[in-house]
């Protein structure tokens, strides 16, 4: 198995891009990252810096990867 490139890795969006292209708040995400509930599931960078990743946003909102 080969080890993961910045050519192959997923494209991850900020709290703030989602919420803006949700048009939701930013605090709507911080709530369903700590309840454990909504459509996204992040990717946490660090223990207080979740990105989320492009392909699921873009599911989300009906486009394509």
């Amino acid at each position: 198995m080969t080890a993961p490139t910045m050519d192959t890795l997923e494209p991850l969006m900020t709290e703030a891009e989602v919420a803006r292209l949700l048009r939701i708040d930013r605090s709507t995400l911080c709530r369903w990252r700590t309840a454990g509930v909504g459509p996204l599931q992040p990717v946490m960078v660090t223990p207080t810096t979740p990105r989320y990743r492009r392909s699921d946003v873009a599911v989300l909102v009906g486009g394509t990867q």
